[in-house]
């Protein structure tokens, strides 16, 4: 007959048991994030992009800010490979940021999707950084009752911009096809060349870009 040894074989239980539950809560994903996008460049920054223009992309979010960066510039990369020769490097050639001419702080990146989400959905921010076009919301029938809502319910969504520093990019890359149409639109643009250091003036929110 084997020993008892019932109490330290239930302590023994006791702790796999605990660090079992301890690895499935670490392993469960959180909810996912919807995230529209705009991309837009520095060349023409009024406007989205003709090549890469808007698009949608679903995270969890337990993912960085950075990360979601990175993966944004992976998505557009496909596309943007099409017509240019060389892919966008995500950390020197576009910067993150929400539809209001405001970019993303280091500070910011850092955070997580959900941590993010939480510190701009407050009342004195939400309608600032939390905010859907309207025809986001109203013209794409497969996510238009997708409503924006808080961490804690099945989706959060919210609008991003990715902002494509083509200076950097011709620098590095001298593409010939992107060297033409920059010098193209400069030149139909003369007459106007004022007008982004102009709303760029006055008192800046802590994250508007330079």
């Amino acid at each position: 007959m084997s020993p008892t040894t019932g109490a330290t074989t239930s302590l023994a239980e006791l702790q796999a048991m605990r660090a079992a539950q301890d690895v499935q809560n670490s392993a469960t994903p959180g909810r996912e994030c919807l995230i529209y996008f705009e991309v837009r460049r520095s060349d023409s920054p009024k406007h989205l992009d003709d090549t890469l223009g808007t698009g949608c992309l679903t995270l969890l979010e337990t993912v960085s800010m950075l990360e979601l960066q990175q993966r944004l510039v992976l998505e557009v990369n496909s596309r943007w490979v099409r017509t240019y020769s060389m892919p966008l490097l995500w950390d020197s050639e576009t910067a993150l940021r929400v539809p209001i001419n405001v970019s993303l702080t280091q500070q910011s990146l850092s955070l997580t999707i959900k941590e993010w989400f939480v510190q701009h959905s407050t009342p004195a921010l939400r309608d600032t950084f939390i905010v859907l076009r309207k025809n986001v919301q109203q013209g794409n029938k497969g996510t238009k009752k997708r409503k924006v809502s808080t961490p804690g319910q099945a989706v959060v969504a919210f609008p991003l911009e990715l902002f494509v520093h083509i200076d950097t990019y011709l620098n590095r890359t001298k593409d010939t096809r992107l060297t033409q149409e920059t010098a193209a639109r400069a030149g139909s643009k003369r007459k106007t060349s004022g007008t982004s250091v102009a709303q760029e003036g006055g008192a800046e929110p802590a994250e508007k870009r330079p």
